[in-house]
């Protein structure tokens, strides 16, 4: 069994038998590992859920991860996100670099702080305020866990993170696995090869080869890959509707993104929820 097994088996427990809502967030592209790291990318609570149904909400979580990784530099802590909810935050380190962080999440302390982030991302995305007030209070709880406790579950997820990173330490740095990492950022956005030789200086052609070549398909392809893991992830976890998680990944045709579904994971979105929703 490998290091990836060993850390997929362990987030399962973490979820299931501990009830902590785990997710795992690489700043970095971890061969062998990232992908199969997708599913836990997302924190499941259901407030969270329903903030990511505001695409452009989502998009700002996704962006303000370097805030995270800075705050990290002095180890791991319990703080509250920019939409007022608390976690817990542990770094994961290759060569002495935070390559990424994991995350214990959907806690709620209702005080004049949270309430201000409510306040503020209501006025900035248009939220109503009283949907957004009652998936806060029955989305997220209160009932906060020691850290002691939390740390004792936690650390030994982020050594073996660590560890899979040992393997692969002068990939992480190539320009294959820094474009990887991009898509895996920005998959439910628009993406084309141009975006990418723009942004890494390199041929449209040389990019192309280069990631046929190593990863074995197109770059739309490898995209389309991703949208469904985390559609499947989004089915699996949330009573969203097809459409908001069509939206979410990136398709405004919800019938299109069912034809996608259903030819690259075999069965419709519908079957897959009814397969999986726990």
């Amino acid at each position: 069994m490998s290091v990836s097994d060993d850390i997929e088996r362990y987030i399962n427990f973490l979820r299931g038998q501990c009830r902590l809502s785990v997710s795992v967030h690489p700043q970095k592209y971890i061969p062998g590992l990232s992908e199969r790291l997708m599913k836990f990318n997302l924190h499941c609570n259901d407030y969270c859920l329903y903030l990511k149904a505001n695409n452009c909400l989502w998009a700002d979580c996704i962006g303000r991860q370097h805030k995270i990784i800075k705050a990290c530099r002095n180890g791991s802590f319990f703080g509250m996100c920019h939409a007022g909810v608390y976690e817990f935050v542990y770094p994961f380190t290759s060569c002495g670099e935070i390559v990424g962080f994991v995350s214990v999440s959907g806690y709620k302390i209702d005080n004049a702080k949270s309430e201000s982030a409510l306040s503020r991302i209501c006025g900035k995305y248009g939220l109503n305020p009283a949907d957004l007030q009652k998936a806060y209070q029955c989305g997220l709880t209160d009932a906060i866990p020691d850290k002691g406790f939390t740390d004792t579950l936690i650390m030994p997820l982020c050594r073996m993170l660590e560890l899979a990173c040992v393997s692969c330490t002068e990939e992480i740095d190539s320009l294959y696995t820094r474009i990887l990492h991009y898509i895996h950022l920005h998959h439910t956005e628009k993406i084309t090869v141009r975006d990418l030789s723009e942004k890494f200086y390199c041929s449209v052609s040389s990019i192309s080869h280069m990631f046929k070549s190593t990863c074995g398909c197109s770059i739309s392809d490898y995209i389309t890959k991703l949208r469904m893991e985390t559609a499947k992830a989004m089915l699996a976890n949330s009573d969203m509707s097809i459409l908001s998680v069509a939206l979410n990944v990136g398709y405004t045709d919800c019938s299109y993104f069912s034809n996608v579904f259903k030819k690259n994971c075999g069965i419709s979105p519908s079957e897959h929820r009814k397969q999986h929703k726990g």
